[in-house]
């Protein structure tokens, strides 16, 4: 049985041999063998070839189908980049926010120290007040007592002699 190509050639070898119609390019060939050849030449077709055919009937599916798989993929890929932008967002204004917080907190801490501190100096010098009105208060106090404890001593060094 002959393949695919040994067919090609021999019906190239009929035509060639074939004899001339005068004043043409026409030939004369047996329809007959030449049906025959034909028919050979395609069961014969190789499978690539058989192939190609399939997919040049069937490229418009195919275009449409490597068209719908290219869509999807792009429709996905800009899905994750939204979700990736939108998670960069919230992660940006997320630290933005923390910074503002921070900032706010040291703020009001060197407030809240800035007070202690005043509050502190302020009830220091208060006391400070108080403890030398006081000193002074205890310095009489002492003062006087020295005084009478001295007038008494002497009233009893008085009362033992006589």
């Amino acid at each position: 049985m002959a393949n695919f190509e040994e067919t090609l050639s021999e019906v190239q070898e009929i035509v060639d041999g074939a004899p001339g119609i005068p004043f043409s390019d026409n030939c004369i060939i047996n329809r007959g063998r030449m049906q025959e050849l034909l028919h050979t030449a395609r069961i014969h077709l190789p499978d690539e070839m058989k192939q190609a055919s399939s997919v040049v009937s069937r490229r418009g599916i195919i275009l449409k189908e490597a068209e719908d798989k290219s869509a999807d993929i792009l429709r996905r890929t800009e899905e994750q980049v939204k979700r990736m932008t939108e998670a960069h967002v919230i992660t940006a204004q997320a630290q933005e926010y923390a910074r503002h917080i921070t900032a706010d907190a040291q703020e009001k801490s060197r407030d809240i120290l800035g007070g202690t501190y005043k509050f502190v100096e302020d009830t220091l010098a208060k006391l400070n007040d108080i403890l030398a009105a006081d000193m002074v208060e205890v310095k009489k106090t002492l003062s006087v007592l020295k005084d009478r404890t001295s007038q008494q001593v002497k009233e009893i060094n008085n009362a033992g002699k006589k």
